[in-house]
């Protein structure tokens, strides 16, 4: 799929109906400004991606990142939320490696520049390291191509995560070779988890239709780990036909039984608790670990998806942090950002524990 955006853009036959030549050329420019070595170095380091793609946005079409609720995820956070599952699958599941284990797959279903699947790498990395042992670097390897799994609806933040793991397992001695590719998707992760009922669209290029057709053979794969940071926007829409219904269970009784009239459930984070929540529930244990909007835990339009996820988990947690402001400045330290926001641990580890099973 990369290969074919850079081909429609470096082959000038397919360029110059676009009209894009002397803009490309700019750019081309630009980019010959870059001193590359130093670049990269930052970009192993994980520094160079939050001055890249969400400040970036906010240049471009700073309407486009709010309605598609791009916001970038400290490092501090995403370290603290991959540890967290990791403990939880050690302590709560007995999966004495946490994500390490050869049977723990992971998604993150909103994956942006790929930072949760960085870190998730890393975390496994460090794990197989610290047993010792030969080929440490190709178990990681391993890991990341077959059962590490990324899902995203943007070309470029897809594009940028493969860089970004890319770089990684080079650095770790594996780098990726010839065709080789790391299971991240450009992909819609709310739709698909179910066989089609009618034929598949056609899609402009074949392959988008191959990126789509990988993506659902990933929906139907055993995930035990679904992690990230879900987008937020309360004014996007209610879910179309292919989500098939798909937070109407989280509607369920609040005007019969509770007399709340006014809720708005189709807030992009809540599709992807949903989505999360169903996909845990079919395989039987898991965990899950998602930061959400702050009115997700205080606003009684919430309450029945609250009390929907907590029925369903042996055990929930809520941790809410408090910063001194409501800037999300990606320049601002964890505290500081993705404020008054709940982190959701929401953790799975027995069908048994349920009282009833979900629709």
């Amino acid at each position: 799929m990369i290969a074919s955006l850079f081909e429609q853009i470096a082959t000038p036959l397919k360029l110059k109906p676009l009209g894009l030549d002397e803009l490309m050329d700019w750019t081309g420019g630009v980019l010959n400004r870059v001193k590359r070595g130093e670049f990269l170095k930052k970009f192993e380091q994980e520094h160079a991606v939050q001055y890249f793609y969400e400040p970036f946005l906010q240049a471009y079409d700073s309407q486009l990142r709010k309605d598609l609720g791009v916001w970038y995820t400290p490092r501090e956070i995403v370290r603290y939320q991959v540890a967290r599952v990791d403990a939880v699958l050690r302590s709560e599941l007995g999966i004495a490696d946490g994500l390490a284990d050869p049977s723990v797959c992971v998604l993150d279903p909103c994956c942006g520049t790929g930072a949760y699947l960085v870190e998730t790498i890393r975390t496994i990395y460090e794990t197989l390291a610290a047993k010792g042992g030969a080929l440490v670097g190709e178990k990681v390897r391993k890991a990341a191509m077959e059962r590490v799994f990324g899902f995203e609806l943007l070309p470029a933040p897809f594009v940028v995560s493969h860089l970004q793991l890319g770089l990684q397992l080079a650095t770790y001695g594996s780098p990726l070779t010839g065709t080789e590719r790391v299971p991240v998707y450009l992909s819609n992760a709310l739709t698909g988890w179910e066989p089609p009922k009618t034929p598949k669209k056609q899609l402009p290029l074949p392959e988008m239709e191959q990126e789509r057709d990988a993506a659902e053979k990933v929906k139907l794969e055993t995930i035990l780990v679904i992690l990230g940071n879900p987008p937020y926007n309360a004014f996007a829409g209610t879910s179309p036909d292919e989500e098939e219904g798909l937070v109407d269970p989280y509607k369920e009784g609040l005007i019969s039984e509770w007399g709340i009239k006014k809720f708005n459930l189709d807030d992009l984070y809540v599709r992807f608790f949903r989505v999360a929540e169903r996909r845990i529930a079919k395989t039987g244990r898991g965990v899950v670990s998602f930061i959400s909007n702050y009115s997700w835990a205080k606003e009684p339009r919430t309450l029945c998806s609250v009390n929907h996820c907590w029925r369903a988990s042996t055990s929930f947690g809520l941790k809410t942090y408090m910063g001194i402001g409501r800037s999300r400045s990606t320049h601002q330290t964890a505290e500081q950002v993705k404020l008054c926001s709940p982190w959701l641990d929401f953790l799975q580890a027995s069908a048994k524990a349920w009282s009833r099973p979900f629709g």
